[in-house]
């Protein structure tokens, strides 16, 4: 069976979602000794759950899974990974079971949705029902262990396709206490720089080692 990641290593852009509070931050150009790398994974708990045949994947989740926070353990090197409540529930009681390490020590959860759409397609109440709706499974996860729910990741990255809807999504998440994390580097940037076109764990393994 061909493994797929649950995530992409990424450098995280971290902004508040609130306009008015980010129009405080002025920009800031760090030296090159000061400069932070972020590594984040989009699509927890697993990419495939909740597709077709999702249920039969739960032993290569839970082995996708172990493999990266062991990796990420063994270089002390922090992340974020990105749920998406739809695949929670699609590996029934296991789902959320596979993100309890990632709630833990210098792991942390954050929010991408709850069904993975488009945002550019939704208007503002479809949008907030998915950050909501988003929250089920993680934010009583993350409470219960007396962190805050920081983070949101739109899918695709899209952030709205007018000033109007991203406007829009920007007041919905400040009223729910997010800030935006967006990527700016993904792992097929990494594997077309490096010429990594072998099986999607290796090339992982490989990216991660360029990054840390």
């Amino acid at each position: 069976m061909r493994t797929r990641l649950v995530m992409a290593g990424l450098v995280l852009l971290l902004t508040p979602a609130d306009p008015a509070r980010s129009q405080a931050i002025e920009p800031v150009c760090p030296s090159p000794h000061d400069r932070t790398v972020a590594i984040t994974f989009d699509d927890l708990p697993y990419t495939r759950a909740g597709d077709a045949g999702g249920q039969e994947l739960a032993a290569v989740a839970r082995a996708t899974n172990e493999a990266i926070l062991a990796g990420l353990a063994v270089r002390n090197v922090p992340a974020i990974g990105f749920v998406v409540e739809r695949r929670v529930q699609a590996l029934g009681e296991i789902g959320q079971t596979l993100l309890e390490p990632w709630n833990t020590g210098q792991f942390e959860l954050g929010n991408h949705s709850a069904n993975h759409p488009d945002s550019n397609t939704l208007d503002v109440d479809a949008f907030r029902r998915e950050v909501i709706d988003g929250e089920a499974t993680i934010r009583p996860m993350v409470e219960k262990a007396g962190r805050t729910l920081r983070f949101f990741r739109f899918p695709y990255n899209h952030l709205g396709d007018t000033d109007q809807r991203r406007e829009a999504f920007e007041r919905v998440l400040g009223e729910r206490g997010y800030h935006l994390a967006a990527s700016t580097i993904d792992t097929s940037d990494l594997m077309h720089m490096n010429g990594h076109w072998r099986d999607p764990i290796r090339r992982w393994s490989e990216g991660s080692k360029t990054l840390t």
